[in-house]
């Protein structure tokens, strides 16, 4: 498995936080590359949803683990490469009040896809990902 963790400090309200994780119109403020985005039902753990992102084809996402105001963690089975997990955690202080983003991006591969095609798509997938989490800290802030 590879996996890649990022945190930042921010200082919001974690509900503010968790709007741009949900709300399109918010998302792409920070996700620039996004052209579409919407849950197909209920915003919960086991619930659905679908992506484009600039170029790309449509992609179908399972919402791993949703946690209101905490945790949204999303899965996206790529084949021939495995199951790509992006995990976005509010961390709180004793105030209630967020004091950190962390990212941690995984992928559990495909034992017979060549690890430098595994190695090559990773690197793609998080090649931006610190730009883009200071990017959502900017926003939120």
């Amino acid at each position: 498995m590879l996996t890649l963790v990022f945190s930042t400090p921010v200082n919001a309200n974690p509900s503010h936080i968790w709007k741009h994780y949900i709300e399109f119109e918010l998302r792409k403020k920070w996700e620039t590359d996004l052209e579409f985005f919407q849950f197909e039902g209920e915003i919960k753990t086991g619930q659905y949803g679908r992506m484009i992102l600039n170029g790309m084809t449509e992609i179908r996402f399972y919402l791993l683990k949703i946690e209101v105001n905490k945790e949204f963690t999303d899965q996206v089975n790529i084949p021939k490469i495995g199951v790509l997990t992006f995990c976005h955690q509010i961390i709180v202080d004793e105030n209630n009040m967020a004091n950190f983003l962390k990212v941690t991006v995984s992928l559990d591969h495909e034992i017979h896809t060549p690890f430098i095609h595994i190695q090559n798509f990773f690197k793609q997938v998080t090649q931006d990902l610190v730009e883009t989490v200071l990017r959502l800290k900017t926003v939120v802030e």
